[in-house]
């Protein structure tokens, strides 16, 4: 039997492959290591036939980043041990592939192992393995047990150590400093790195281990030189690609946080990486945080923004509520600064007429929209409550149908033009903020909005207007004032449409209750104004011809009615009879 430490070395002359699979597995089952070049010897053949060598391979293939090929293999394996009724290895195999589903955002898949690994692991007697463990880490989260992740890490931590299994050790032991080191103390990391340097003399697997250990104490007391020399020298090849990749955003980060000057050699080994795995969406995840935390650093705003947006997009994919907290806590972070920054320094807009900014001495019309979406997205921002609206309304008026991530895509490209013209033509930063799935315009750009005014003017109107009619007369005839065709300038779009098309209602129902008001009031010359100007904006309304002929009739005024009943009768005679005959004759004759 091949001792656990050995390697498995096959004979280049050995014509029987099927001794060589029997050689290999008892090395496996002994505990023994078996490289990939050993392993890439045996036939496909042969290969399909062992779902022992199935999961070794698939492990391999994990192990180096090929997730894709990993899920196909080690669901081969799975489906293998699954006829021989192997529970053990079964469950031993069912938790890598959980693993691969997961940076695969294949959540569904990953939660469906998930939940059975975790029943299973209730149910048994016997201890459950380590790789069971520590997949259990990596996923609790989708099956309800989020929190649990590190307590998972450190109960396969302990598992492995009394398996023997010092890869599983070493694997373990750096999931606990590259994904939780930022919580553990200083007495916990010392007594990791001295652990693992007693180890080191005797087995070299635990090096990278023991120098990780190091480089991470020597930061938590801001040594930087000594902890970037001493993740120089680390040696990751042995490490799984996820490891490695974490180990280089850790030194990169490193360069940041001491303001030192970044190396572009180690930039572009971070985009080797971000292209050589673009499948796995927690390292891409870990690779723009890193981007983020420099594009802030160097005051790249509209990079940050970017990367900011893409990380979001990702979150919801991975649903991690690591990555969440993250998330919201730059959120927080950016809104206390918008709030130190709304000094009311911001910009009086007009949307009724030609689309206007002024603020002080400097007044700015026709903007320089490079995309007709984004100014789009500026005016439906607007006129909502707030100046906010959740990112799946906006995506359903401004894109229609269609499939989330291409929508998603669109509406990140319409996003960036908006800020970008406000940033170049406004000076306006922060413009736009995405938080919890909300898009709002930062309220330091808007001092005033006419459009807003006009509103709040004809609410206020309303309000007063069965106590206080004079009262309200004033609200409506400062709301008369200020309206105007909204946006001229945008046409032949059915929200805005309906938008103006809103406002002209408000304005005819402004029109008729100043009319009547100063008709009631006997002053008759303002109320055949309003009247006059009622039919001059609604010309199809056949309420307002009918209320002013009879106002004029009442007067005494008859051919000036006439004159109005001409004007209604040629204007929907051109194209059909009017929808109801005016009752003049009836009451009063004319």
């Amino acid at each position: 039997m091949i001792p656990p430490d050995s390697n498995v070395t096959l004979s280049q002359s050995e014509p029987n492959d099927e001794y060589n699979v029997f050689h290999i597995e008892s090395a496996i089952m002994a505990g023994g290591f078996v490289g990939e070049e050993e392993l890439a010897r045996i036939p496909a053949l042969h290969l399909q036939r062992s779902p022992l060598l199935l999961k070794l391979r698939g492990e391999q293939l994990l192990r180096r980043g090929a997730l894709v090929e990993a899920r196909e293999v080690l669901l081969s394996a799975v489906q293998g041990f699954a006829r021989q009724t192997y529970q053990t290895m079964l469950l031993d195999t069912l938790a890598p592939l959980a693993v691969v589903y997961l940076r695969l955002t294949e959540w569904q898949d990953a939660k469906t192992v998930l939940q059975f690994l975790k029943e299973e692991s209730i149910r048994r007697e016997s201890p459950i393995s380590g790789r069971v463990l520590q997949s259990l880490a990596w996923g609790c989260y989708l099956i309800d047990e989020t929190g649990w992740e590190e307590s998972y890490t450190r109960q396969a931590w302990e598992q492995y150590k009394q398996d023997g299994d010092h890869q599983g050790i070493v694997e373990t032991g750096l999931d606990l400093l590259l994904y939780w080191g930022s919580e553990m103390s200083a007495r916990e990391r010392e007594r990791l790195y001295y652990f693992a340097e007693q180890k080191a003399m005797v087995n070299p697997v635990y090096r990278p281990l023991q120098q990780l250990a190091s480089a991470l104490i020597s930061s938590s007391r801001q040594q930087w030189e000594q902890a970037t020399a001493v993740l120089d020298a680390l040696d990751t090849s042995g490490m799984s690609y996820h490891h490695a990749a974490l180990c280089l955003v850790r030194r990169l980060e490193f360069d940041l946080k001491a303001g030192l000057a970044a190396d572009p050699g180690k930039w572009d080994e971070l985009e080797h990486i971000r292209i050589l795995y673009g499948g796995d969406l927690f390292v891409q995840f870990q690779l723009a945080q890193l981007q983020y935390k420099r594009a802030e650093r160097q005051g790249e705003s509209e990079l940050a923004e970017a990367l900011l947006y893409k990380l979001m997009s990702w979150q919801e994919l991975t649903r991690h509520p690591g990555q969440a907290d993250w998330l919201q806590w730059v959120q927080m972070k950016k809104e206390k600064q918008s709030a130190e920054g709304e000094d009311g320094n911001g910009w009086e807009i007009c949307c009724i007429g030609t689309m206007t900014f002024r603020r002080g001495e400097t007044e700015i019309k026709d903007l320089k929209w490079k995309r007709k979406k984004a100014l789009e997205l500026f005016i439906y921002l607007l006129i909502q409550p707030g100046y906010a609206t959740p990112k799946e309304q906006i995506m359903e008026i401004l894109l229609g149908q269609g499939y989330a991530d291409k929508m998603n895509n669109q509406l990140y490209v319409i996003l960036h033009q908006l800020k970008q013209t406000l940033k170049q033509e406004l000076q306006a930063e922060p413009n736009v903020i995405v938080k919890d799935g909300i898009i709002r315009l930062h309220k330091g750009l808007i001092q005033s909005l006419d459009v807003e005014q006009y509103r709040l003017l004809i609410n206020e109107g309303d309000q007063l207007w069965s106590k206080s009619p004079a009262l309200a007369v004033i609200c409506y005839e400062r709301a008369y004032e200020l309206y105007g065709e909204f946006m001229p300038e945008i046409r032949y779009i059915d929200w805005v449409d309906a938008f103006r098309e809103s406002l002209l209602e408000m304005q005819t129902a402004v029109l008729r209750k100043l009319a009547h008001y100063y008709r009631d009031a006997g002053q008759y010359v303002q109320a055949e104004a309003f009247f006059a100007r009622w039919i001059e904006l609604s010309p199809v309304d056949e309420v307002g011809y009918q209320e002013f002929m009879e106002h004029l009739v009442a007067r005494g005024r008859k051919q000036e009615a006439r004159r109005v009943r001409r004007k209604w009768e040629k204007l929907v005679g051109d194209e059909q009879e009017a929808s109801s005959p005016l009752v003049l004759d009836q009451p009063f004759s004319i």
